[in-house]
């Protein structure tokens, strides 16, 4: 269906980032890692920013597909090229990421690094 979903997409009168992100959410669920960078770039290559949603969309997709080192970038530049401050949401997706690719360390590292210790669902 994803690509009946794109279709829809490229038929849409306004693209915006709501659209793109939920193509992108789309890709992450059937685990096309590679197809949701292709949509993100496609995205920005028009002229449209990501938002939260979409942020964490791509890393959803990421570590689904297991592209650690997408994801790792992606989240290095967020705050830099996008104004983004990652959030409880955006930092569990990395604590997934690193999990999902064997890397425990980093993901407790950034289980560490989040302020809100009382959110106990980081730990499942």
């Amino acid at each position: 269906m994803l690509e009946k979903a794109r279709k829809v997409l490229e038929e849409l009168h306004l693209q915006d980032v709501i659209a793109w992100s939920a193509l992108i959410a789309g890709c992450a669920q059937q685990g096309q890692g590679h197809e949701a960078q292709k949509c993100l770039n496609h995205m920005e290559s028009e002229g449209i920013s990501l938002d939260n949603i979409t942020l964490l969309c791509v890393l959803s997709a990421c570590a689904h597909s297991r592209l650690l080192n997408n994801a790792k970038m992606l989240f290095e530049i967020v705050t830099t090229k996008y104004c983004i401050s990652p959030n409880l949401e955006h930092l569990n997706c990395m604590v997934v990421v690193f999990a999902c690719g064997n890397q425990y360390d980093k993901s407790i590292s950034v289980v560490k690094a989040i302020p809100f210790f009382e959110y106990s669902a980081i730990w499942i």
